[in-house]
């Protein structure tokens, strides 16, 4: 997989799911690398979850496990600063560095949603800016991304631990990489 194409893979499965077919031919594609290059990070289960399931299924889990289940929150700041001043300054800093780097959300979600996160992480890496997007990953998603890892590794009712567990993988892994365009 070239660089930045897990970052987004992982936009899509952590975006709502509003189409099966992709939400299924990212999750197989994630899987397929992670089988080649991080065996540690198996999403087979979560695969085989998506080719089971209605869109109606999936997306009524994922607002159980994103959205109800506060330690599960897909909004990073939340799980480094919870509600405090830090938080605001974390914001305005993304938004900054969207700014700088032309990066325009799809959604309407706040910045620091993990699926915008992964968004700009694959934006960078497409542009080229690979230390800046290793530089977004280190400062703004590894160390929430993991609190949200720790919440759900052992939810054996949450199927999304396995995204959330291979995005840990995966971005601790191309934050080492150095990558050539």
């Amino acid at each position: 997989m070239k660089p930045g194409e897990s970052y987004r893979h992982l936009t899509i499965l952590f975006d709502y799911p509003q189409d099966k077919v992709g939400l299924l031919a990212s999750a197989e594609a994630l899987a397929g690398c992670l089988a080649a290059n991080h065996p540690q990070a198996d999403i087979a289960p979560f695969v085989e979850y998506l080719r089971a399931s209605e869109l109606g299924e999936l997306q009524e889990e994922y607002v159980r496990t994103f959205d109800f289940n506060p330690l599960c929150a897909p909004y990073l700041s939340h799980h480094l600063y919870g509600d405090n001043n830090k938080k605001g300054a974390f914001m305005i800093r993304l938004k900054e560095l969207y700014r700088q780097h032309a990066f325009t959300p799809r959604t309407c979600e706040l910045p620091d949603h993990v699926a915008i996160l992964f968004d700009c992480a694959a934006h960078l890496v497409a542009k080229g800016e690979i230390d800046m997007c290793r530089d977004l990953v280190k400062t703004f998603v590894s160390e929430g991304l993991g609190t949200m890892h720790t919440a759900a590794a052992d939810k054996d009712d949450l199927h999304w631990r396995y995204p959330i567990a291979a995005a840990v993988i995966l971005s601790e892994a191309e934050c080492r990489e150095v990558h050539h365009a």
